[in-house]
């Protein structure tokens, strides 16, 4: 389990630098305490935008929890983030089977996002 646990702590570090140096812009909301989840932000694209381009593209990702499905959440809301900020939360998964490679590949598609999707007014 410690091996298991160390792995994905790592690959989750890896994923975050990857995608701050990746994807200009990119805010990092929080890396969380679970070695298996963080959540990360494109400020000013919609969440639930971003999540679609990337499924179609082969990517699951989403924008928040399963217990707070299409709802705000409220612990972001308690961490005073912006409007733009909290609009464009991703929240991403690792899993044993997980690689670098994939984290390099979805870091690419996140900056494809930035290029191809317009970013909400307002």
């Amino acid at each position: 389990m410690e091996e298991h646990t160390a792995a994905l702590t790592d690959l989750k570090a890896y994923a975050l630098e990857t995608f701050q140096r990746g994807v200009p812009g990119l805010a990092v909301v929080s890396p969380g305490d679970a070695p298996h989840i963080c959540a990360i932000s494109l400020p000013g694209y919609p969440s639930q935008v971003v999540v679609r381009w990337l499924s179609d593209r082969g990517f699951c990702v989403s924008s928040g929890s399963a217990c707070h499905r299409g709802k705000a959440s409220h612990v972001y809301a308690a961490m005073h983030l912006s409007k733009g900020v909290r609009d464009g939360v991703l929240r991403i998964s690792f899993g044993p089977e997980n690689t670098r490679q994939e984290v390099d590949q979805l870091a690419q598609a996140l900056l494809e996002a930035t290029r191809d999707l317009v970013p909400a007014r307002g």
